[in-house]
């Protein structure tokens, strides 16, 4: 599917030697694909691994859906389903039967990863992506971690603001800290 892509625009801020999304649409059937491009760097090892775990092991009608992994010299590039909108975007517009629907499909979609044994440690308003068919999909795994029954961990990461406390103060936590962002 690479070589049948065309690139139309970055999708937000590109800086050199950061992670970028790029906007791809396939050169026959006109779909639209993002492409996230993170570069070849142990800085960001640790992420493309977290990613890739998540992406090689979850299925989901409400998690982001991976159409293909492949790495380059210089990057790992990622690409997913395009979602227009993110859960921030729509949040004044939609009524409460609406958000109480869109809590639903994220209770079922975290439930499954937990499931799985994915921590995911960063849900927030931007992970939550909203599809063209108008349906959640979580993604941005960069900071999961997969854990075994009963397993914690002290890892800090993700975003403050939607941090479980105990995840923001370095103490042990397990999956119960992702319900906090939720």
């Amino acid at each position: 599917i690479w070589k049948e892509l065309r690139a139309l625009q970055f999708i937000g801020d590109f800086q050199i030697s950061q992670p970028f999304s790029q906007l791809m649409q396939h050169k026959v059937s006109g779909d639209l694909f993002e492409m996230h491009s993170v570069p070849r760097h142990p800085h960001f090892q640790r992420r493309v691994e977290s990613e890739c775990a998540v992406v090689e092991q979850v299925d989901h009608p409400f998690i982001l859906d991976s159409r293909g992994i492949i790495y380059k010299l210089e990057a790992t590039n990622f690409l997913w389903e395009y979602t227009p909108k993110c859960v921030q975007d729509i949040a004044r517009d939609i009524g409460r039967r609406e958000a109480v629907g869109y809590a639903c499909e994220l209770l079922a979609a975290v439930g499954y990863i937990h499931h799985k044994r994915f921590l995911h440690r960063n849900i927030h308003v931007e992970s939550v992506r909203i599809s063209s068919s108008g349906h959640v999909r979580l993604g941005g795994f960069v900071h999961s971690a997969h854990i075994a029954n009963g397993q914690r961990t002290r890892t800090i990461c993700g975003i403050p603001r939607y941090m479980a406390p105990e995840r923001m103060l370095g103490q042990e936590h397990g999956l119960l800290s992702d319900w906090y962002s939720y």
